[in-house]
């Protein structure tokens, strides 16, 4: 059994607003034939119908070996899941504040080919969006920064589709900062907004279960330094989106994007043992 978990500063000012009455899913993805070990990633949102469903251990051709579980504090439960290494965690909104949660992922930073999730990858020649199961490579750098390369093969070899990279610099992972996601990445939808938090991100002082939490010079400290990467990153993000500005595609809704996940894990079956030679179809 894993110890007790000690939040990032930067990560527990999120963390306690993410802990509410309301019922997340979370499915966890693995990179073998069973869900032993702990996940490649995690997926977590708000089921549309408001009912939350565990499952120990399913497969699909769409999703590949999947665990669903339900849970009140995302945070914790993707810090949890994902300590056994270093780690990226991303919380996406419909709102500019990012008050509330359209939907969470945590990535194993690693930098080895780890099994992501099932999602919209690019558009075809008429115009629709495709999707599929995609595979990532994350790393954390010297100064702090964490960057994402996705993947449509499960070796990592080739994307194929317009998913793109997407990074962000220390600054804006130890500042709790709220900025307009990159959807320039088919991986991720429009209108979002996200933050980003690693393993190493911010102070563990200040994070113990008994403690009075933050002082208040470090509250303060931490808003000085996200209005200072709020204006860096708006830099960036306008540059981007006048590089990319040229590029003809559609990108994707955020009405589509939990639910096409939805539907794709409700193709499910019962698996998996440690003997089983292969995942079958749904």
């Amino acid at each position: 059994m894993r110890g007790q978990v000690v939040l990032p500063a930067a990560l527990l000012l999120t963390a306690v607003a993410k802990v509410s009455s309301i019922t997340y899913e979370v499915a966890s993805y693995y990179n073998g034939v069973d869900c032993s070990g702990d996940p490649s990633s995690v997926y977590v949102y708000e089921p549309s119908d408001g009912n939350c469903t565990t499952n120990s251990c399913y497969a699909n051709d769409l999703t590949g070996v999947v665990s669903t579980e339900c849970t009140t504090d995302y945070v914790g439960y993707i810090q949890n899941a994902l300590s056994g290494s270093e780690y990226i965690i991303q919380t996406l909104s419909k709102s500019q504040s990012c008050g509330s949660l359209f939907y969470a992922l945590g990535f194993r930073a690693d930098q080895v080919c780890n099994a992501g999730y099932y999602t919209a990858i690019g558009a075809n020649s008429s115009g629709d969006t495709v999707y599929a199961k995609i595979y990532y490579q994350a790393a954390l750098d010297d100064s702090g920064g964490a960057s994402i390369n996705y993947f449509t093969t499960s070796d990592c070899s080739s994307g194929g589709y317009d998913i793109a990279s997407v990074s962000a610099a220390e600054s804006m992972i130890n500042s709790d900062t709220c900025s307009a996601a990159d959807y320039n990445s088919f991986v991720y939808a429009t209108g979002l907004y996200w933050q980003w938090f690693s393993s190493s991100s911010g102070d563990d002082s200040g994070s113990g279960s008994g403690g009075g939490g933050l002082s208040s010079g470090a509250i303060i400290g931490i808003a000085a330094g996200g209005v200072v990467a709020l204006l860096m990153i708006v830099g960036v993000i306008l540059l981007c989106r006048r590089r990319k500005a040229k590029q003809n595609k559609t990108l994707t809704t955020t009405t589509n994007q939990t639910a096409t996940l939805e539907a794709a894990l409700s193709g499910k079956q019962a698996c998996c043992h440690q003997d089983a030679a292969a995942i079958h179809a749904w």
